[in-house]
């Protein structure tokens, strides 16, 4: 999953041979959500981390806390692609005509088809050694 959010992220050229031995570029345009969701949600984040920070000086573990940020950050990250994403490049013409959606809308979305990636975003706590 990481690969391929740093794939969107940044975008992506990839040299591909043709059947006929001819080689193309197909050109994927950035698709950031990560680094746009966070911004739409850095209040709230920097709030929480107050929140984290004093519950540390209080003595307490912060596990709560940094659950807290990290459901908020996940939540501003969905509401990003949910909301804003019409704000990053069209979909090319054979990404329009090969998506195909149950509702028949999304064809012109970026990043929505099934909605798999979004709900795949998650976050980890890594408590180190």
């Amino acid at each position: 999953m990481a690969k391929l959010i740093e794939w969107l992220e940044q975008g992506r050229a990839i040299k591909r041979m043709s059947p006929k031995g001819k080689s193309f570029i197909i050109t994927y345009p950035p698709r950031p959500i990560i680094i746009p969701g966070i911004e739409k949600g850095l209040a709230g984040i920097r709030k929480a981390f107050q929140q984290l920070a004093a519950a540390l000086v209080e003595g307490g573990d912060g596990k709560k806390e940094i659950a807290k940020i990290g459901a908020f950050t996940i939540g501003k990250i969905q509401e990003y692609v949910d909301e804003d994403l019409p704000s990053i490049a069209p979909n090319a013409e054979s990404t329009i005509k090969r998506k195909k959606t149950s509702s028949g809308a999304g064809g012109n979305t970026p990043l929505i088809d099934e909605a798999s990636l979004v709900s795949a975003v998650t976050y980890a706590v890594d408590e180190g050694e």
